[in-house]
């Protein structure tokens, strides 16, 4: 590994002066950006490139990202971004549903919108983005354009579902949970001491924003 030191350039940072003790093994230098910011970052990350700049270099790439491809803020875009939060991001207030349970986005589409649109298209107007089968990825083979009560009817038929009925599963404490997805939303219906309780439930659910049962 080279030895670094004060003055030294790496791309857009400048070392300005050492932040670790001497002895320490992963050494941090105070670096001064091209753009005027500074930034601490370690020997390693500055010989190995992983470190470049404060940060601006790659919000400069995100924006030029988004004028690339001219979609930023549109439907389409939002499908993808909401895609990669469930699974990725552990506030999303459904990512228990999706990447709590393993749920993953492939790897053609988790940082390329350009690919997912190539694979997807626009975003009909009136639909949403699902998984054909809800228990595996979202990826080109599994994922269709679809309507929100179709979207609603897959949601929750995970392979921790013991009912054997779509919205319903057992939980860790014995309770029958029950749920339905709307506009691509999930609702909890409540949780109940018999799976019969919680079916009926589900089923009403059903009836009130379908208009039919699945089952």
């Amino acid at each position: 590994m080279k030895r670094v030191k004060v003055g030294d350039k790496f791309s857009r940072l400048t070392i300005s002066e050492r932040v670790s003790p001497i002895g320490d093994r992963n050494t941090r230098w105070l670096c001064t950006c091209v753009c005027g910011r500074t930034t601490v970052t370690s020997t390693v990350h500055l010989n190995s490139g992983h470190t470049t700049s404060c940060g601006c270099y790659r919000d400069e790439r995100a924006r030029a990202a988004a004028v690339t491809h001219g979609q930023s803020g549109s439907p389409t875009y939002n499908s993808w971004a909401a895609m990669k939060q469930r699974c990725y991001y552990e506030k999303n207030d459904n990512f228990e549903y999706y990447g709590g349970r393993g749920i993953k986005v492939c790897d053609r589409w988790l940082n390329s919108f350009e690919n997912f649109l190539a694979d997807m298209g626009q975003r009909p107007e009136g639909l949403t983005l699902e998984r054909e089968d809800v228990n595996l990825d979202y990826s080109p083979s599994n994922c269709i354009w679809e309507t929100n009560s179709r979207q609603g009817y897959n949601t929750n038929q995970f392979s921790t579902n013991t009912s054997g009925r779509t919205g319903v599963y057992l939980e860790p404490k014995g309770l029958w949970r029950a749920l339905i997805g709307v506009d691509n939303e999930l609702l909890y219906l409540g949780s109940y001491v018999t799976i019969e309780e919680a079916i009926a439930v589900r089923e009403a659910a059903e009836l009130k924003y379908y208009g039919f049962n699945k089952e």
